[in-house]
């Protein structure tokens, strides 16, 4: 039972934070805050300008305001005067607008980048690394590659990730980071169209060759993920109809049990279910039974080192369940087609 119980951390894995969309008041006042660092002497002569103009409208007589019909303009050069003060008005505007649209780019530009990188197997989110460090962004594809590569589990030759070509980005935003921080996050979806040596091990077992060639596979993952010892010497074998596999010894035991629908298995250890596995069908009617796993990693708490965290919690992401809805719906077009 003790063992059982050690694998909860396993399941608790924390996924860091998570940050929201910058709100427009802050955001307004950010980039008053830059221009005031950076445009500073043009500011003040456009504030003292408009005080100069303000004072001369109360004091100088040629630039009171109209205040009677009488002192509307009474031939077409005193209209056309009139005209020009208010098409100088309106430039005024317009240039104020042109200045704050270039203040505001000028600010985006000056913000860090970030990148958040999804990789889908299928519907499922196989490996995610979010607030990367991005040096620009038309870098987004080819790092995001490397960011997922290095993502995996450690191997002597980390081999190359096989996805479609079909792959999205979207719009960047701002976000609100720690210590206030402001990020122009970026973010981008694979699709991988098969596994490679290392992703494939989160396939864990065939469900026909157990008890068979897959047997030792399962035992491993039974062992390393739950802290089971046991099962080095416990026996297998099918039961209920081969909807069931049962690991069993003289003193424990535990059982898979796969749903009707043969889209899921269930992990029940003396009867208390521990977990949830995924299940593929190949075009073979095959069944491959997967960890329900995902190299998650979260750079914004210096999480250097990926970890599997289960899918499920990964799915509460939801930068992860937008880009799911995303790759399911593909799916859902092929096989359609």
């Amino acid at each position: 039972m003790d063992n059982r119980i050690q694998q909860s951390s396993y399941n608790q894995r924390p996924l860091g934070p998570t940050f929201t969309a910058l709100q427009s008041r802050l955001r307004n006042k950010l980039i008053l805050k830059y221009a005031w660092q950076h445009q500073r002497l043009q500011i003040c002569a456009a504030i003292g300008f408009f005080i100069f103009v303000i004072i001369g409208s109360i004091f100088l007589s040629e630039l009171h305001l109209p205040t009677t019909t009488s002192e509307t303009p009474k031939g077409l050069i005193g209209w056309l005067i009139n005209a020009q003060s208010i098409i100088s008005i309106g430039t005024l505007l317009v240039a104020l607008l042109v200045w704050w649209g270039e203040t505001q780019e000028d600010w985006i530009d000056s913000l860090s980048k970030k990148l958040s990188v999804f990789f889908f197997f299928e519907d499922c989110p196989l490996i995610v690394c979010r607030y990367v460090w991005l040096a620009g962004a038309d870098e987004i594809r080819t790092w995001g590659q490397q960011v997922a590569k290095q993502a995996q589990p450690s191997s002597s030759n980390q081999p190359n990730l096989d996805f479609y070509p079909d792959v999205e980005t979207r719009e960047p935003i701002l976000l609100l980071g720690p210590n206030d921080e402001v990020w122009k996050h970026y973010s981008v979806c694979f699709r991988l169209s098969k596994l490679n040596p290392i992703l494939n091990k989160y396939a864990m077992f065939s469900w026909e060759n157990v008890p068979g060639n897959d047997e030792c596979r399962l035992k491993e993952f039974l062992e390393k993920r739950y802290n089971l010892e046991w099962v080095k010497n416990a026996k297998i074998q099918k039961i209920n109809k081969n909807k069931s596999i049962a690991v069993y010894t003289n003193d424990s035991f535990l059982s898979l049990n796969l749903n009707d629908d043969k889209t899921e298995v269930t992990f029940t250890i003396d009867n208390i279910r521990i977990n949830s596995l995924i299940v593929k069908k190949e075009k073979s009617d095959r069944l491959i039974i997967y960890f329900g796993c995902c190299r998650y990693q979260n750079l914004a708490e210096n999480q250097t080192d990926p970890k599997d965290v289960l899918q499920k919690e990964v799915g509460t992401v939801s930068e992860v369940a937008d880009w799911k809805v995303t790759v399911s719906h593909k799916l859902f077009r092929k096989s359609t087609e």
